[in-house]
């Protein structure tokens, strides 16, 4: 890989805006072409962005074909992703592409058959794979400290403050809709928790014209998950809630990105040692506060002890989602130095969430609300 990698950019909308700074954040990234809708605007928009007079405008196809560019953040609306990346990667550039990686299922997997034909790099944001908090739930699926695992619920009550009736997430060719659009972030989650998930049924309320709520049901490995998600809210009152349970315990997380956690369960002695194993490695530094209650045994050795924990991200919201992009991006980059790294997140990965998004969405049954 040479170094600096030289990044092109098709998109600079609001998230590019937001995303970029925390992709070259990565180290040993160059800025070195944009192509945008409104070209007379870049500059202004690219204005907080280190390194700008090294940067050129330029059109899609020019960026595409360029010798100057290795890799290529794509950040368009949904419906062009395919193309785009297509594209991308006949003409040998590395992709990192917003999610979802097409609207269509086998476009996808033709995606990353391409990429691994030409042994390039293809990844989806889908970058909550790297939350702490989601590792620390996981390493709680995979351990016996709570049991067998139960039952998983996801409630996303989101805003829509910033979506004019006129923006193209309303629009479902477009967007491919709630499910294709933002599920997969989720889709892929669960598939990261649990195992792969096969969808058992979906819903849609169409408020208007416009989709704005869904549900699901997906089972992994014998596990349930229903999730929905609703774009009903005012912005202040956006509310997100994950519950998971187990044989000997409960956890929530709270946010869309997690970063408040709470934990009610009962342990024996071997288990509330591993657990506590488990927040050290997973908390142990000043990023978080936690605090926990622990209520011994009182009849014996082996007899159970109840344990409340509390943990809280102290960062905000946007700073903890940028941590995740960087974090994100240097583990695609680790691929590129070295073959044999084995990656949180791949092209494959992202297949699999737009295949059962593709799946709720044709399946769902409809309602229409005046």
């Amino acid at each position: 890989m040479d170094s600096p990698l030289r990044l092109g950019v098709i998109g600079f909308g609001h998230f590019a805006k937001f995303s970029l700074p925390h992709l070259l954040a990565a180290g040993d990234v160059k800025l070195v072409a944009v192509s945008g809708q409104r070209p007379q605007k870049l500059p202004l928009a690219l204005s907080n962005v280190a390194g700008l007079n090294t940067v050129n405008f330029m059109g899609v196809d020019q960026l595409l074909e360029s010798d100057e560019v290795d890799i290529v953040y794509i950040a368009t609306p949904p419906s062009t992703h395919y193309s785009y990346t297509k594209r991308a990667l006949r003409c040998h550039k590395h992709v990192i592409c917003e999610k979802p990686l097409s609207l269509i299922a086998k476009q996808a997997r033709v995606l990353e058959k391409l990429a691994r034909k030409r042994n390039l790099l293809l990844a989806v944001n889908q970058m909550q794979r790297y939350n702490p908090m989601v590792l620390f739930l996981k390493k709680l699926i995979d351990s016996p400290v709570l049991g067998k695992f139960v039952y998983g619920h996801l409630e996303n009550h989101a805003g829509i403050a910033g979506l004019p009736p006129d923006h193209w997430f309303w629009n479902r060719k477009k967007s491919g809709g709630i499910f294709l659009e933002h599920g997969v972030h989720f889709f892929d989650l669960f598939n990261f928790l649990f195992g792969e998930g096969q969808l058992v049924n979906s819903e849609r309320i169409i408020d208007s014209t416009y989709e704005r709520q869904v549900r699901c049901t997906t089972i992994h490995n014998e596990s349930i998950v229903d999730m929905y998600h609703g774009f009903t809210q005012k912005t202040n009152q956006e509310v997100q809630k994950w519950n998971f349970v187990w044989e000997n315990g409960y956890v929530e997380l709270s946010g869309w990105i997690p970063q408040r956690l709470v934990l009610d369960a009962q342990l024996q002695p071997p288990a509330a040692e591993l657990m506590k194993e488990f927040l050290d490695r997973s908390f142990g530094d000043s990023t978080y506060r936690y605090n926990t209650t622990i209520i011994p045994n009182t009849i014996g050795s082996n007899s159970f002890g109840q344990i409340h924990l509390e943990v809280e991200d102290s960062r905000e919201k946007g700073e903890l989602y940028g941590w995740l992009l960087t974090t994100m991006f240097n583990d695609q980059l680790a691929w590129l130095r070295d073959k044999h790294h084995q990656r949180a997140l791949t092209a494959d990965d992202g297949v699999k969430a737009v295949e059962i998004a593709e799946k709720a969405t044709k399946k769902a049954i409809a309602v229409k609300r005046s």
